[in-house]
Parts: structure tokens; C-alpha cells; sequence
């Protein structure tokens, strides 16, 4: 058999898949809203006045107890943030991604479930 006969099957092996892939890499066309065809200029789009652009929410957490450490963790354990508590009164502020609605915290030996609001209290 001819030498160029004998690697033909790969060569086209070679081209089909080098179609699939540009192919697959082609971005997808979406479907615009009237409104969103209609705009020519950055300049026309607008978002309403009381749209909240922050990524993250300030929450404050209020500690009462004994001196130990405190961690805020998210769902996924990712620290959120750290301190020692000296004995009495602590206030730690951090923000928290406001995709994340449930916080883990470990106070003094012992781990707590709080929902992520603005301001936490933990009493030990």
C-alpha cells in the first residue's frame, strides 16, 4: 500500500476533530429582549436608583464571655474572620459575600450556626 494511502484515516481523524473543537468553541448567540437590540450606547443603560451594586454586607459580631479565640467561618469553611476575645465584651466587624446566608462560628471550644445578618450577638 502506498505510503500517503496509509495514514489517510488518521489525517481525516485528524480534521474532523480539529472541526469539532473550532466548532465547539464558537460563542452561542443569545436571544436580546426588544429593549436590550434597541440600545446603541453604553450611555443608555442604567440601573434603577435603589439598586445595591455591593458585592458583601457588613455584619458586626457582639461577643460576651470567657477569653478564648473566635472564628467566623463561611458554609464552605473558608474563614471569614479571626480574633481573641480577652474576657468580657468583644466587636468584630467583617464582610460577608452576600450570596452567603448562614455563618459557622467557633466561640471558646464550641461551634454555633448564626444567619448572616448585620449585627450578631453571641453570649457564652
Amino acid at each position: 500500500m502506498n505510503e500517503n494511502y496509509r495514514n489517510m484515516p488518521r489525517l481525516i481523524l485528524a480534521l474532523c476533530t480539529a472541526a469539532f473543537v473550532l466548532h465547539s468553541c464558537a460563542p452561542e448567540k443569545e436571544a436580546l429582549t426588544a429593549q436590550a437590540a434597541s440600545v446603541k450606547d453604553s450611555k443608555e443603560l442604567y440601573a434603577p436608583a435603589a439598586f445595591d451594586w455591593k458585592t458583601t454586607k457588613d455584619c458586626t459580631l457582639e461577643v460576651r464571655g470567657p477569653k478564648g479565640m473566635i472564628e467566623v467561618n463561611a458554609p464552605d469553611g473558608s474563614l471569614l474572620a479571626k480574633a481573641m476575645n480577652q474576657g468580657g465584651s468583644l466587636e468584630l466587624q467583617f464582610a460577608v459575600p452576600n450570596h452567603i446566608q448562614d455563618l459557622s462560628i467557633a466561640y471558646a471550644g464550641v461551634r454555633s450556626s448564626v444567619k448572616a445578618t448585620s449585627r450578631i450577638k453571641l453570649d457564652r
